[in-house]
């Protein structure tokens, strides 16, 4: 069998390392494009992950008594892969156990990707919900809410841009946010956000509220806007306060969140 085909049974066999390690970083707040670790390492992971559910699904497929579920032949695995013990499996018989379980190979497939994208998911839930206590980078990104019926977060960001000796911010919901995986701002999505200036005085530093992006404004075409987003890059921010508010919402309590946001918006951060 040719090298093309060996590359192609080894990448069929690691594709549930690699749906772990895709599901495990979709539920992060970090960025893996600036992570530090060697993209080896994120190999070497879903390798072994890849490993423990083949080991796994082999040792559950080949215990069943069922005759409708066939079980699994190593050597059919070895010849695959051109390993010892391949030549004990002659080409004929490989073509035709291939033909014959052709079905049973891509549900196998399917079944085994599906569970190491479970597995990363679920790992990387449990992580973000603090479910279990381990040291993590930066611990405190994990802890900002962003779904209203579990609390929410407010967030008062100050940007760095600075205009007749007036500093740009934006008061508003967190809905979305990644860091950087040093620690630095990717990016945040604001909800009924409001625009405010500080005026950098030589003697004393004010801030001036503006009235902007209302939760109940309208657009040219007639249509209600309930919510907008408003997305500030990491580059743009030069510091932000975060207002964490832990409550269980209903549906209308989530309504009555726009009164709230025109009054935090004008008093501004607690303290």
């Amino acid at each position: 069998m040719s090298f093309v085909w060996v590359t192609l049974v080894l990448l069929l066999l690691i594709l549930p390392g690699f749906a772990c390690t895709y599901f495990y970083f979709l539920g992060s707040r970090i960025s893996r494009e600036t992570s530090a670790s060697s993209p080896w390492t994120y190999l070497g992971g879903a390798v072994l992950v890849s490993f423990a559910i083949h080991g796994a699904l082999l040792t559950v497929i080949n215990s069943t008594m069922t005759g409708w579920l066939p079980h699994i032949d190593l050597h059919y695995v070895f010849a695959a892969l051109q390993l010892q013990g391949s030549d004990q499996v002659s080409i004929v018989q490989f073509a035709a156990n291939l033909d014959e379980y052709r079905s049973w190979l891509g549900v196998y497939i399917f079944v085994a990707t599906v569970l190491g994208g479970a597995i990363g998911g679920g790992w990387s839930q449990v992580l973000s919900r603090g479910w279990v206590k381990i040291q993590r980078k930066h611990e405190w990104v994990y802890s900002l809410k962003s779904d209203l019926r579990s609390g929410f977060t407010w967030a008062y960001v100050l940007t760095n841009i600075v205009h007749e000796g007036r500093l740009l911010g934006y008061a508003g919901l967190l809905k979305d946010y990644f860091f950087q995986h040093d620690g630095r701002i990717a990016y945040l999505v604001l909800g009924w956000q409001r625009r405010f200036y500080v005026y950098l005085d030589p003697e004393e530093a004010t801030t001036h509220q503006t009235a902007s992006g209302a939760p109940d404004s309208a657009d040219p075409f007639g249509r209600s806007i309930d919510l907008a987003y408003f997305l500030i890059e990491g580059d743009k921010i030069a510091n932000v306060v975060f207002e964490k508010i832990a409550a269980d919402f209903t549906e209308a309590d989530v309504r009555d969140l726009r009164e709230l946001a025109e009054v935090k918006s004008e008093n501004g951060p607690a303290g």
